[in-house]
């Protein structure tokens, strides 16, 4: 297939909005608009260079039944469309795809195309409408009422993957939002899909090709903009800020088990943390700060993990105003701390209350 970069599939798309609203005229060529093989013959032309003003033959000129991979005849053959045996043998990448209802030309056929994913069709009235319709209710290429399929052999493609690939105005947010939202769980090319799974490699994400799945990673990063809404959606400007951050390079496994004495210091600190780092270690003075020696690379790791699980990892404390973080063991073992300490106070108070101090109660007595 050939490659079209954005620039030209989107100055084709801006050709194709030029015709929206225009009327219909049954053998026109293009001056200003035409009929509907006027139209699919014109931006199959349009982005390949050629001329887009002048009549590439009619539908019939796409009529080879059965004949799969065949190309128009006449004056469309320069166009390079390629016949498909059904729906399913047409490319999901193609850059434009045609459907065609064919009874012998004129008014008994018709045809319409996608490009690019926009809809556009020349018709008489239908569903209130008639003349050039762009996007609205121009029938797909694969609508119920055709029965034969052409597409142009073309993909879009970018020479730089950090550009940013969606057609002027569109966005990558979520999938009930309008068309020009890219969810990437609604069928759209494989190119834009193939956008998201860039997006999330630069986030260090997963590339599922879903939007929803890096949501909140792009909202944390425009959150450090504030020329930028932290709504998740993905135009230019986020784009090229998501095309800033470097994808961080995995660690390798950790080896597990015991020494490991191929490995240097250095190696195996990178193993664990990426660069040499303190590990808190017990000791009889308490919890302190320690570096390891060399050669004590496995309880090096070993601690490392400790502190990790233990200690660390991040979970904010449940109780209002401590900022403090650390794992989900770490807050078991404060709150077994919080129970003893309340359990001696209480042990103390009784004592104290069983000696006849009293000082420790409140001037006005509890209620019940």
């Amino acid at each position: 297939m050939r490659t079209f970069s954005r620039a030209q599939v989107d100055a084709t798309r801006k050709y194709i909005w030029s015709k929206d609203w225009l009327p219909y005229h049954y053998g026109g060529s293009g001056n200003p608009g035409g009929d509907c093989s006027w139209f699919v013959f014109a931006v199959a032309a349009h982005i390949q260079g050629m001329k887009a003003n002048r009549r590439y033959g009619s539908t019939e000129n796409c009529n080879r039944p059965d004949v799969y991979g065949a190309v128009a005849t006449g004056d469309a053959a320069p166009l390079g469309l390629i016949h498909a045996r059904s729906k399913a043998e047409v490319p999901a990448d193609a850059l434009l795809k045609l459907g065609f209802k064919h009874g012998g030309g004129g008014r008994d056929s018709h045809t319409s195309g996608t490009f690019d994913g926009l809809n556009f069709e020349s018709r008489g009235m239908y569903r209130n409408r008639s003349g050039h319709v762009v996007a609205d209710t121009a029938r797909a290429w694969n609508d119920p009422l055709y029965h034969d399929f052409w597409y142009l052999p073309a993909r879009v493609g970018v020479a730089d993957p950090d550009d940013f690939p969606l057609p002027a105005g569109w966005y990558y947010g979520p999938r009930s939002g309008p068309e020009e939202s890219v969810s990437g769980e609604a069928g759209e090319p494989a190119y834009q899909i193939d956008g998201i799974k860039h997006l999330q490699a630069k986030l260090g994400l997963p590339q599922t090709g879903r939007w929803i799945d890096a949501k909140a990673a792009i909202v944390a990063l425009q959150k450090t903009d504030p020329s930028l809404l932290p709504d998740g959606t993905v135009g230019p400007k986020t784009w090229a800020l998501i095309m800033r951050q470097g994808a961080p390079t995995p660690a390798p496994a950790p080896v597990p088990g015991g020494t490991v004495p191929e490995l240097t210091y250095e190696q195996h600190a990178a193993l664990q943390w990426g660069q040499p780092h303190e590990v808190r270690q017990i000791s009889d003075a308490g919890r302190e700060y320690v570096h390891v020696k060399d050669g004590e690379m496995w309880g090096r790791a070993g601690l490392a993990d400790v502190w990790n699980e233990v200690v660390y990892d991040g979970f904010l404390s449940h109780v209002d105003g401590d900022d403090r973080r650390g794992s989900l063991v770490f807050w078991a073992l404060e709150a077994h701390r919080e129970s003893v300490e309340t359990r001696r106070l209480v042990e103390s108070l009784q004592a104290r209350f069983a000696s006849g101090d009293t000082s420790q109660q409140p001037i006005t007595p509890l209620e019940d």
